[in-house]
């Protein structure tokens, strides 16, 4: 007996629909697909940046077809690898590559930036709570549920960094995979109720050339903990580099003042512009692009955030002030775009830097919640994906910002000299 080591890592479940605590969407014959992270979800890519894995969903029929792709992670359904120095991942999912079996026009069997996936539902790897739903369309006697999963750069003793194309061991390069892919599988009878566990079948060719399965997996080591028993242990510290551009609509004529600076924060990396609307209080608009670091490091999600900082007391050292904002972020999951409004509150210190210049440290909770789904048909099945998006609960932000006297003002204190 071949060395499978089937481990029954219940890291993704299908459970009928008769099972309790379902979103108000499933119906009677549906099947859910969770997905459940396990200890090396996240992956140290570099010091500073953890990311998570890529992964294919897919179905075949019990002959063995293929039947189409249920979900499938950005970067591999766009080609939106950010450090891939043209190298276009073969070695990522070989198995699902080889199983859908499109070619783009340079003959690689992966979509690209030209030709992106049209088929199954495409997205960053879930970030909060997910599902997949499964809904026939008729009869159907069962079907085969596969999982592919692989992690950028996940090297171990076997699969060492330092190997040339060509030699064993060999996965991609410094940039490539490390372990090899790994393949779960399941039967899904219809006749029965469930629950199905995913067991691992081997692991996908090292260097992409081929779609076959390889049973002995005694060279994998981190990659078995990528999906595990426990669902929410892992949480993703999101952190958003949100780069604004923005222009007050109207500056009021009798404002003293107004200002425009940058700033950083764990939220943002902004430019803003704002006006001083009565003594002590200034009211700001930021707005842009935002790139999310840890998922798929893109800048295809905006948002936009008007701001009231009120100062009660101003001091020629440090400043306090309370801070009060509705911002409103547009959000592009690659299957489904939608916005979702917020709030947010906090408080801060201003650092005044000569008589135009001032820095600050602001620090505060933010709230934005919004549950969303999509669906398309799939051969004789309707496909459904529901998520949870949130907005992080807390930043902190450090930023610069320059003032100007209202002209009016200025001519003012001209004339008093």
């Amino acid at each position: 007996m071949k060395k499978l080591l089937l481990i029954m890592l219940a890291l993704i479940s299908v459970f009928s629909a008769s099972c309790t605590g379902t979103a108000d969407i499933v119906l009677d014959g549906d099947y859910i697909v969770d997905i459940e992270p396990g200890d090396e979800w996240l992956h140290h890519f570099s010091t500073f940046v953890k990311t998570p894995p890529q992964y294919a969903l897919w179905m075949e029929d019990s002959a063995g077809n293929y039947l189409g792709t249920l979900f499938i992670t950005r970067k591999t359904a766009t080609e939106g690898w950010v450090f891939n120095r043209g190298n276009r991942r073969i070695e990522s999912l070989p198995v699902w590559a080889h199983k859908r079996d499109k070619e783009d026009e340079s003959g690689v069997l992966y979509p690209s930036k030209e030709e992106p996936l049209t088929d199954g539902i495409t997205g960053a790897t879930p970030k909060g709570d997910s599902e997949i739903i499964i809904r026939p369309q008729g009869s159907h006697s069962g079907f085969w549920l596969y999982l592919e999963v692989n992690q950028s750069t996940d090297f171990n003793d076997y699969w060492p960094e330092d190997v040339r194309k060509g030699e064993n061991g060999w996965s991609g390069g410094e940039d490539g995979s490390g372990q090899p892919s790994l393949i779960y599988s399941t039967w899904v009878d219809s006749s029965e109720s469930g629950p199905w566990e995913l067991t691992i079948k081997g692991h996908g060719s090292a260097d992409g050339s081929n779609g076959l399965i390889d049973g002995d997996i005694s060279s994998i080591s981190t990659a078995l903990k990528i999906l595990g028993l426990c669902p929410g242990e892992v949480i993703s510290m999101k952190i958003k580099l949100i780069f604004l551009f923005c222009l007050l609509p109207v500056l009021q004529s009798g404002a003293r003042e107004w200002k425009v600076g940058s700033g950083l924060s764990s939220g943002s990396v902004y430019l803003s512009v704002g006006t001083e609307i009565f003594r002590g209080g200034f009211l700001s608009l930021e707005g842009g692009p935002s790139w999310e670091l840890q998922h798929d490091m893109r800048m295809d999600d905006s948002k936009f955030r008007s701001v009231l900082r009120y100062t009660p007391h101003e001091f020629k050292r440090i400043s306090p002030y309370l801070s009060a904002g509705l911002n409103y972020s547009y959000i592009n999951t690659g299957y489904t775009t939608f916005g979702v409004p917020g709030a947010d509150a906090g408080m801060g210190i201003l650092f005044p830097a000569g008589s135009r210049n001032e820095f600050y440290l602001e620090g505060g909770v933010q709230y934005a919640v919004k549950n969303i789904e999509s669906r398309y048909s799939m051969r004789d099945f309707e496909i459904l994906y529901q998520e949870t998006w949130q907005a992080m609960p807390a930043y902190l932000a450090f930023g610069w910002r320059m003032s100007f006297c209202n002209r009016k003002d200025q001519l003012n204190e001209n004339s008093d000299n």
